[in-house]
């Protein structure tokens, strides 16, 4: 039975605004639908909601197709002055009349055509969503001009700007007056402004449901004297990242107050002080508004340690604490390779005195095999930690070595292994101590093993997994394909290999 049209209309739909967000210079979408069978291109043709991604060398056969309907433009200006002549600036310009997104993008070089043909200098009275983007680590960086669309903007209530400089002169009460959705990333430090300048421009945003700052500022000051709060009473999501210090963030965090469901997202860099979102004895704000600190502090019950920053590299000098309020109770520490053993230990000091008895998991990433003994002393200060897992780490026999130790009356009983050459004598030894343990009344706080789980562990065998088995209730074996599971042997191949292994670091 074929799919009624109002379905498949809402599924062409969904890949016409993928072409738009995706940046597409045509149409693909809707021209695709259009050449599957006559039913498709029927309804392709005969909605108008399909052919509204615009540029200005469309084909008129495409851009008439939507003529009831508002436009979404996608512009790459270099693109089209490299191939292709200039088109008339002015009657495109016009065209924004018609505008209900307007998306830029800007090529590692702008030449005066390339400003001009932006045309933000025309009135655009149905836009609401206004991205521009241009290159990060640009020599010089696109400055946008101090009045958007002539001023005329009325319903524009969402913007996402990428690595250009702007000028605070443009952020107007008109401009912001309807805004719902800022987005701000990668602003060059250079065009930052400081925090209670940012949070005047805020406070003329009385509707703003999303505010994500990624790596574009405010700027603190060095005495971080706090700031007036700002009430942000429609704000529902707020994303931070931060390469300054922690005070930045605590007092620019103390200056917005929003509904206490608020979700927040923060990357921020910390010292090996671990500093706390709140102060000892730090009061919450009555009722159902407080300030974005109030609204921060982690309490994890699980805890991610990764020796490396994934895609923060501008931060990769700082620990960095990962943090987000709909996941309450996980939090994610990140510290760079060139990680010095005072600050290690300093680090762990002090995550433990802050956290020590809430955590009761925790996961390692990352962790070369000169660590063990910081992470052996760090474990022994959390002493409800029942879950371990151990991803892309060197440092697998050694922590399982002290966990064997008998004297250690810990509570671990779920460990998981991922890309890890934890060795089959190693994880025995500690399977069986810890069902000796359990059985002997002079290691009564002892408890066994209860889970193990291996995801591409290249020393444990098919041998291991059944010796296992009878010492453990739940064993578990992951593999991408099973045509590839190790045996006895591959372990020539594998020993060849073994040194590049284990040099594995996450992806």
């Amino acid at each position: 039975m074929p799919l009624p049209n109002e379905i498949l209309l809402y599924i062409f739909e969904l890949g016409a605004l993928e072409d738009i967000k995706g940046l597409s210079h045509l149409p693909v979408f809707p021209q695709t639908v259009s050449h599957v069978c006559r039913l498709w291109r029927e309804i392709s043709l005969a909605s108008p909601t399909l052919w509204t991604l615009f540029h200005p060398l469309l084909p008129p056969n495409l851009t008439s197709r939507a003529k009831p309907t508002l436009l979404d433009f996608v512009i790459r200006p270099r693109q089209i002055l490299v191939e292709h002549e200039p088109p008339d600036i002015p009657t495109f310009g016009r065209q924004l009349i018609r505008a209900c997104s307007l998306r830029h993008i800007l090529e590692s070089s702008m030449d005066e055509e390339d400003l001009e043909l932006m045309q933000m200098l025309y009135p655009a009275p149905h836009l609401t969503t206004l991205l521009i983007r241009s290159s990060p680590g640009r020599m010089e960086p696109i400055i946008l001009p101090d009045q958007l669309f002539a001023g005329h903007h009325p319903r524009l209530s969402e913007i996402s700007i990428y690595y250009c400089g702007t000028s605070w002169t443009m952020w107007t009460t008109s401009l912001l007056s309807n805004l719902r959705v800022l987005e701000l990333v990668g602003i060059p430090s250079e065009y930052q402004i400081a925090i209670p300048v940012f949070l005047s421009v805020l406070r003329a945003c009385p509707q703003l449901q999303v505010l994500h700052l990624d790596n574009s500022g405010p700027l603190g000051s060095e005495q971080h004297q706090p700031a007036e709060p700002i009430v942000l009473p429609a704000l529902h999501s707020f994303r931070w990242v931060n390469p300054s210090d922690f005070s930045t963030t605590r007092t620019f965090l103390r200056g917005i107050v929003a509904h206490s469901t608020v979700r927040i997202r923060l990357c921020s860099a910390i010292s090996d002080e671990v500093e706390a979102l709140m102060h000892e004895g730090e009061e919450h704000s009555s009722g159902g508004a407080i300030t974005l600190l109030e609204a921060a502090p982690p309490r994890p019950r699980a805890l991610a340690l990764t020796c490396r920053h994934k895609m923060y590299t501008y931060i990769e000098d700082y620990h960095v604490l990962e943090y987000d309020t709909d996941m309450a109770d996980h939090v994610s520490v990140l510290f760079p390779r060139n990680f010095y053993e005072g600050d290690r230990r300093l680090l762990f000091s002090n995550l433990a005195n802050r956290w020590s008895f809430g955590v009761q998991s925790i996961t390692l990433t990352g962790i070369l095999g000169d660590d063990p003994d910081h992470f052996v002393h760090f474990f022994h200060a959390l002493p409800n930690i029942t879950m371990v897992s151990l991803d892309y780490c060197q440092c697998d026999d050694g922590l399982i070595d002290a966990l064997t130790d008998q004297s250690w009356g810990h509570r671990v009983e779920d460990i998981s292994f991922r890309y890890s050459g934890i060795t089959s004598e190693t994880i025995l030894d500690l399977a069986r101590s810890r069902t000796a343990s359990s059985e002997n009344p002079d290691h009564t706080s002892s408890i066994p093993l209860r889970r193990l789980s291996f995801n591409q562990c290249m020393y444990i065998l098919d041998e291991t997994l059944e010796s296992l088995r009878a010492l453990v209730p739940e064993v578990i074996e992951l593999w991408p394909d099973s045509d590839h599971h190790p045996t006895a042997q591959h372990l020539i191949t594998i020993a060849v290999r073994d040194k590049a292994y284990v040099g594995l670091t996450t992806p």
